[in-house]
């Protein structure tokens, strides 16, 4: 260390003080570079936010590696994946298949997060999950605003395109201001003396500084227009508005503003940024879930051909078309194990059938083995002979590598109930039907219709696709065949006798959350139906008792969709119509469907953009568009003509001045024929308000229905579908009588089959449902009229009959009143006490009756005291 005084520390000294002097120079000068700095990049250095513009020569690892990778739900509980390994190589196009609820789209979210790691910063990494929200700009510019780093470039080349011209028009004007000076003053001697000293303000430093500048903003400049050069910027808008093209965006689409699209289509607004952005790692969930038959068939070629090849791409879909044609590589997400497999869909099924069926072998040679083993291990382990040997083959099972027993796997089977006969093999039928929105077109246009002169028949057995653009007229085709619409021109006729489901595309809305399976079924067909019948419905969907006793929102999407299967299917349709029913189910779900389907002897009709199901199922297939419907037996004829047909450019549908014409169903509380997502909604600036006057409906002859329903041979159930729109009133006692003499006439009558082989309980169970419709509890003297009809009918066939069965023991009525009123519910027991009231202090009303007529009244008191028996015995029993 220098001593204090020597020249070493005076010159130590000397240093600090020059540095303490040239600090404030230093700071002074930093200030100023930064205000140049900040006029050269403007507040942020818009190059150092993108990608570095050389980074296309260097090498990067693009390639995805994380190994023992675990991942927990995202509200907690057992783990979805557990230790395994994250294996995505770049330029390949993966498969992420699984059952429901398996963590697929966990995954896809947590290599989205920029949480590991393991993901390198510059990879640019895009989930598709949700929906673009809706802002002011439109389609076409909110697309291209999702290029950010097209964006930023563009608005720093309009900076530095300012910043220069601000420099030049600045430099013009000291050269104007410098040369009228020296003009000026040519003659005067003294003042060019003064004209040589520098002037004031605009010294050759700071035009040196500037000229500096300038130079640095026109190279920056140039770097700019090379990056975007580079990137294509100058075709960005041709790009993106054929990527809008492909998913069905016509040019008056492109053109709203996204807060003005429907869900659906704001969707594919997000679809459309990803696919023009193209980021290095593009995850998909579900994308054929919002597209449509061309749509899809787009997207398939869209990421085949023309989708950068060097980029990666993970999708989840349960489309196997779609998987065969995009995926090189299947990644199946199995009792929480990721396991790879190259090839599409069908490869991955053969080589995992392969190695399955050997791991099988392997496993039951090796438990061979350990048995017979641990079999000479037990018999010799004490013995001194053998005990080494023994103890070696302990060692050796000890140290044995396991091979993990085959589990089977799921597996669903679905069945629908087979339809009841009809006479009549053809069950729809429409000829020259025209339908539009805005009724009749005056003149040869047709501008206006989105339907015009169809002429089909459906016949019992066939099985249909109907495939199209949307907004080309399928739903508006299902609705006609429904007799939900009215053709405007022709007619569209289905016979009374033919029943129909219909599964709507949005069904799991109108599901109750909150109940389980088997109180929504108790709820839609009422108390009246059994336990037993309820798990034999549910059981054709495999639906057990741990998922019949679940709630209802416990349930994945395709549980939901098999509970509403069981609705539908409840009363045997002839007709069975599905709109999109595979977008929530799985794989080996859509599978059974599909058999079920196939197996099923009624009629099939189903929209659907699953090409591979629609396939599978149908033999028939019907292609809308261009306002007209064309007909193939050939499923690719069918694709390749979908491709050209498309959807009528008519005004916006909540101009329309049609109405569609509702009925009202009263074997159902929940409206499964809710609205579709309507097709033309995409056209208008507002969203579509279809008017729906629910108090119009079909007028309806009940009288005339029930006789046309007995002479077809129609079940009371049958007959009840054709009272839709039929509205019951207190007091008419019309349907009343007609009903109670039906029934009763046939309950009574000894030469009916019914009569030997169904008792008092079974007889009624079928009439229950029309009965609670027609004359409700609360219709009380509807409901004494019933009780007056059954007492006439019960002292008559005793009159004509003294032996006939069903009347002829002192308690005969009373047994029926056991089914009518307290086994299915069919008569209020305080209608019943008030009728019996009413009766016996009333002596003229008497006089009036019978004696057979009296007998069944007192009949009825006997049965109201053995009721009240029992509710006291029941009471006295809680107690």
């Amino acid at each position: 260390m220098p001593k204090k005084g020597s020249k070493a520390a005076l010159k130590k000294k000397q240093k600090k003080q020059q540095k303490a002097k040239n600090q404030p120079k230093q700071e002074k000068n930093k200030t100023q570079n930064g205000k140049n700095n900040a006029k050269l990049t403007g507040d942020q250095d818009v190059l150092q936010l993108i990608s570095n513009p050389d980074d296309h020569l260097k090498e990067f690892i693009r390639d995805i590696n994380i190994h023992n990778f675990s991942l927990a739900p995202i509200g907690g509980g057992p783990p979805l994946i557990r230790g395994s390994d994250i294996k995505l190589t770049h330029g390949h196009r993966y498969g992420l298949i699984g059952y429901n609820g398996a963590g697929k789209t966990t995954l896809l979210k947590a290599l989205a997060n920029g949480q590991h790691k393991e993901i390198p910063d510059y990879l640019r990494v895009l989930h598709v999950h949700q929906e673009q929200l809706g802002t002011e700009k439109t389609v076409l510019e909110t697309v291209l605003a999702s290029d950010t780093e097209r964006e930023l470039l563009l608005k720093e080349q309009e900076r530095l395109q300012a910043e220069l011209t601000r420099l030049n028009e600045e430099h013009a004007h000291h050269e104007a201001a410098a040369a009228a000076a020296a003009t000026e003053n040519q003659d005067d001697s003294a003042t060019k003396q003064q004209a040589k000293k520098p002037k004031a303000g605009v010294s050759e430093a700071e035009k040196l500084k500037a000229e500096e500048l300038g130079l640095k903003c026109m190279e920056r400049l140039h770097i700019v227009q090379d990056r975007l050069k580079f990137i294509e910027a100058d075709t960005a808008e041709a790009r993106a508005s054929a990527v809008l093209q492909g998913l069905c965006f016509t040019g008056t689409m492109t053109k709203m503003k996204t807060s003005d699209l429907s869900g659906g289509w704001r969707m594919r607004v997000s679809l459309a940024c990803a696919l023009f952005v193209a980021p290095d790692v593009l995850l998909l969930d579900e994308p054929t879930n919002h597209l449509d038959f061309p749509s899809v068939i787009w997207l398939t070629d869209y990421l085949r051909y023309e989708y950068p090849t060097e980029k990666t791409i993970m999708v989840v879909s349960h489309d196997r078309r779609f998987l065969n044609d995009v995926c090189t590589d299947i990644i199946h997400l199995d009792r929480c194990r990721l396991m790879y497999y190259n090839g599409n869909y069908d490869s991955f099924l053969r080589i995992r059938s392969e190695q399955r069926v050997h791991q099988r072998k392997q496993y039951e040679r090796q438990q061979k083995m350990i048995k017979h083993n641990e079999e000479f291990i037990a018999r010799f382990k004490s013995n001194k002979k053998w005990s080494t040997q023994a103890q070696s083959r302990q060692k050796l099972l000890t140290r044995m590598s396991r091979i993990e027993k085959v589990l089977s796997d799921l597996e669903f089977r679905f069945q629908f109930p087979p339809p009841n006969k009809i006479k009549n093999d053809l069950i729809v039928h429409l000829d020259d039907v025209t339908f539009g929105y805005y009724g009749e077109e005056k003149g040869k246009s047709k501008r206006s219709y989105i339907l015009h002169d169809i002429n089909l028949r459906v016949k019992f057995g066939e099985k249909i696709g109907i495939l199209g653009a949307n907004g080309a007229g399928k739903s508006t085709l299902i609705k006609l065949i429904m007799q939900e619409l009215k053709p405007i021109l022709g007619t569209a006729y289905m016979p009374n006798g033919v029943q129909y489901g219909y599964f709507a595309q949005h069904h799991l809305e109108a599901l109750d959350y909150h109940l389980t399976p088997i109180e929504c079924l108790q709820k839609e067909f009422g108390s009246g139906v059994t336990i037993q019948q309820i798990y034999a419905q549910l059981g054709r969907f495999s639906l057990g008792d741990q998922y019949a006793r679940r709630k209802i929102g416990t349930l994945s999407g395709g549980q939901k969709s098999r509970v509403a299967f069981a609705i539908l299917t409840w009363y045997s349709p002839h007709l069975i119509i599905m709109d999109e029913p595979t977008n929530h189910l799985d794989m080996p779900t859509i599978d059974a469907l599909a058999i079920a389907l196939s197996d099923f002897e009624g009629t099939v009709m189903v929209v659907s953009h699953d090409q591979h199901f629609v396939e599978t199922v149908c033999d028939d297939f019907w292609c809308v568009g261009n306002r007209t419907i064309k007909v193939f037996d050939d499923f690719q004829k069918c694709r390749e003509y979908s491709t050209k047909a498309k959807a009528p450019d008519i005004l916006p549908r909540a101009k329309a001045v049609v109405e569609v014409q509702v009925k009202v169903d009263p074997t159902k509380n929940i409206n499964w024929n809710k609205e579709a997502e309507d097709e033309k909604a995409v056209d208008s600036k507002k969203k579509p308000e279809v008017v729906v006057n629910r108090a119009e409906v079909f007028g309806v002859d009940p009288e005339r229905e029930i006789d046309k329903g007995l002479e077809k041979g129609l079940t009371p159930n049958q007959i009840l579908r054709h009272l839709k729109g039929y509205k019951p009133v207190d007091g008419n006692i019309m349907i009343v009588t007609k009903l109670g003499f039906i029934m009763f006439h046939d309950y009574f009558d000894d030469k009916s089959a019914k009569y030997n082989e169904l008792d008092h309980y079974d007889f009624f169970e079928p009439w229950k449902n029309i009965i609670n419709y027609c004359i409700p509890f609360e219709h009380k003297v509807n409901q004494k009229e019933l009780l007056t009809v059954a007492v006439k009918c019960f002292a008559t066939a005793k009159k004509d009959n003294a032996d006939n069965k069903r009347c002829n023991t002192t308690y005969s009525f009373g047994l029926m009143l056991e089914a009518l009123a307290r086994r299915h519910e069919m008569v209020a027991m305080d209608v019943l006490q008030q009728f019996y009231e009413e009766l016996s202090t009333d002596e003229k009303k008497m006089e009036k009756f019978t004696d057979l007529e009296q007998e069944a009244v007192q009949q009825i008191n006997t049965f109201l005291a053995m009721a009240q028996e029992d509710e006291d015995d029941d009471e006295s029993e809680s107690d």
